[in-house]
């Protein structure tokens, strides 16, 4: 089997988590005999791991690409599948489109008027009405995306949840912080966690609450105005983005860790969390809960209920954190995810697409027999 990876919209960290992960799954395969990556002018190549090759394509714009470019770039490699991580592909029987984000459905530009935003919808609907009759499936990483795929694509839907990749890091508590898991956009209600911390009477010396990841800028301000207002701003640290092995070491020393998301897909800090193995309070938002339920450990708190997790807290500091996950959390290494991904390619794409090719060829060569027996 050759898959070729549509790497053009991976833009984010957290696309290029996934590409890093699945490919590398992938291409350890034994099913799988190539893994290529479709990758335009001005991609960091270092983004691929070791053995993944570069396919260079020369969209012009996204559509483009979509439509012509990127079955072009599959028929020149021989591809078996076309994995579309942005959760569209072209008109081709062998597209897997992979369903990780809910803006997939809830289209939301990041900038421009109104009409823009219209005209990108228009064109993503366009698209997806011209070309998914042709997917034999999809693959969603949770059942909350998968139910609002269920509602626009007329096809079957595979549940495969994302990899959980901590470096081999696990959970010591020896920090003197309670970590907030926040992100980009109002979603992460960061606000409810400090309101929660303000309602600490008895709080340690020197414990701060460290939230990190807020983005955009603005928000960082709102945030330290909110913290003033409550009156907590001396005890607390707001910061945006930081590498990945700080995120990942704050997370492994913090004395709790928070996420107060009110949407997620998937919900990868808190499967980090808990792959770690530290205490973890989180919101009861369907993904967060079949994470927590998955990996025995966790507590669940009302998404806004600053007085829940205040109480949550409470506990925590005083001796009482929440369960912790199971030593070994099985089966959510990207090497077992990617191998899901492969199971159902084999179900649903590759058998089917090498039938056809061989029908093809086949008649290919009785014509040309006909053609010189003649």
């Amino acid at each position: 089997m050759r898959i070729l990876f549509d790497a053009r919209s991976v833009r984010t960290p957290s696309g290029r988590y996934i590409l890093r992960g699945l490919a590398a799954g992938w291409r350890d395969d034994t099913r799988v005999s190539a893994v290529m990556a479709a990758v335009p002018r001005g991609f960091p190549l270092k983004d691929l791991p070791d053995g993944i090759a570069p396919v260079r394509v020369a969209s012009a714009n996204w559509a483009t690409h979509i439509l012509t470019e990127l079955p072009r770039a599959a028929d020149r490699v021989r591809a078996d599948v076309i994995f579309c991580p942005n959760g569209i592909g072209p008109a081709d029987a062998r597209v897997v489109v992979f369903l990780q984000d809910m803006y997939h459905f809830a289209f939301k530009a990041s900038s421009g008027s109104a009409a823009q935003v219209a005209l990108q919808r228009a064109i993503r609907v366009g698209i997806r009405a011209l070309s998914h009759r042709h997917y034999k499936v999809a693959v969603a990483v949770s059942r909350t995306i998968a139910r609002e795929a269920e509602r626009r694509f007329h096809i079957p839907i595979e549940i495969v949840p994302n990899g959980v990749d901590v470096g081999g890091l696990k959970w010591d508590g020896d920090g003197d912080t309670v970590f907030v898991l926040g992100g980009i956009g109002a979603r992460k209600d960061e606000r409810t966690a400090l309101k929660a911390w303000s309602m600490l009477h008895n709080r340690p010396p020197g414990l701060t609450l460290s939230i990190a990841g807020v983005e955009p800028k603005e928000r960082r301000k709102s945030l330290r105005l909110l913290a003033q207002k409550l009156g907590v701003a001396t005890t607390v640290s707001i910061r945006g983005t930081v590498s990945r092995p700080r995120y990942l070491g704050y997370l492994s020393r913090c004395r709790l860790a928070i996420s107060c998301s009110k949407l997620e897909s998937f919900g990868l800090p808190v499967a980090e969390a808990l792959m770690m193995r530290a205490p973890l309070a989180c919101t009861a938002i369907e993904p967060h809960a079949d994470l927590v339920a998955s990996a025995g450990g966790g507590a669940l708190f009302d998404p806004g209920d600053a007085g829940q997790l205040a109480e949550l807290i409470s506990k925590s500091l005083a001796g009482e954190p929440p369960a912790r996950s199971a030593p070994v959390v099985s089966g959510w290494s990207w090497a077992s995810r990617a191998m899901q991904h492969v199971d159902v390619f084999e179900r649903y794409v590759f058998n089917r697409y090498a039938s056809l090719t061989s029908q093809r060829q086949s008649a290919t060569s009785t014509r040309s027999a006909s053609v010189r027996v003649e």
